[in-house]
């Protein structure tokens, strides 16, 4: 069976059009199919609060401390990311880079922010010992994330 003309051409236009939509359309790049990295709210959690350590922390306030840990595939950058406690204490991180899988422990108390350790120089205990809920919030106030306790014992682990 033949076309006739007017089939042929609306075939032909077709076919043309397919070919064209092939060359014209970007090729996919590598960057699409890349991860597209989160923001700062996704893949940093409180992993542990130590909030009644041994002694009286009120005079050695660097032994409460809340473990962040980075549980995403990238590298973030802390700055900016809000640590409070229910009374309004609160602490803004510095430019941090946090590895993917690592941890830093945030002191109560006066140090030198170094590898591993940021201190809020609050230099008194702040979260309490008989419940308390500590929050980490972008600097445009959305919760990342919260650790509650009721009282007891030392430490919380989320």
């Amino acid at each position: 069976m033949t076309l006739t003309h007017p089939r042929r051409l609306s075939a032909l236009a077709l076919a043309g059009g397919l070919l064209a939509a092939l060359f014209v359309a970007p090729p996919a790049s590598a960057t699409d199919t890349q991860i597209v990295p989160s923001s700062i709210t996704g893949g940093i959690r409180i992993t542990k609060v130590v909030y009644n350590p041994s002694g009286d922390e009120r005079y050695t306030p660097n032994r409460e401390k809340v473990y962040i840990k980075n549980v995403s595939a990238r590298k973030k950058n802390l700055k900016g990311v809000v640590l409070s406690d229910i009374a309004g204490h609160k602490y803004v991180l510095p430019y941090y880079g946090l590895g993917a899988g690592k941890t830093v422990i945030v002191h109560s108390g006066k140090g030198t922010n170094g590898s591993g350790h940021l201190y809020a120089r609050w230099n008194t205990a702040v979260w309490n010992n008989d419940g308390d809920t500590a929050r980490l919030k972008s600097g445009g106030g959305k919760l990342i994330d919260k650790c509650t306790w009721a009282g007891g014992g030392v430490s919380k682990s989320c």
